[in-house]
């Protein structure tokens, strides 16, 4: 049996993602087939990118020299509003301080879901979710 949550076996999975993230790098991705951004050298963003069963609208991986960050958006709330589906615990609720944006108010949420051990590093996980952008799902990779 597995010890990872649902969301991070299927993070797991996905052979592009392993390779960066235990790799420290891009340059062994075969990009032919891929909807990207090199952002800098550093720091890409994939477009309609599959992890699992689920396509993510992007997903922005920046590695630096301490840690690899990588954001997952999403305009499925599921993420946040199921966390023990997806990430086996419901995490810390935070509810920031609401702000305008076109004289709008707009709120955020967050969930601190904890670490976990991913590709040999320890991987601190947490959710964004906004009516403005859906679902962001956090993950920070360190040494």
């Amino acid at each position: 049996m597995h010890d990872l949550p649902l969301f991070l076996r299927f993070v797991e999975s996905n052979e592009i993602i392993k390779k960066i993230i235990t790799n420290r790098d891009f340059s062994n991705i075969n990009f032919k087939n891929l909807d990207f951004i090199k952002e800098w050298d550093n720091q890409y963003v994939f477009k309609n990118f599959l992890v699992g069963e689920v396509k993510f609208t992007s997903i922005r991986i920046i590695i630096t020299p301490d840690n690899i960050a990588v954001s997952m958006l999403s305009t499925d709330i599921k993420y946040f509003d199921e966390p023990l589906t997806y990430f086996d615990r419901e995490g810390i609720f935070y509810e920031k301080e609401p702000y305008l944006i076109n004289g709008h108010e707009l709120r955020e949420f967050r969930r601190k879901i904890g670490s976990f051990t991913l590709f040999n590093m320890t991987a601190k996980l947490s959710l964004l979710k906004s009516a403005l952008y859906g679902c962001i799902i956090k993950i920070g990779f360190y040494n």
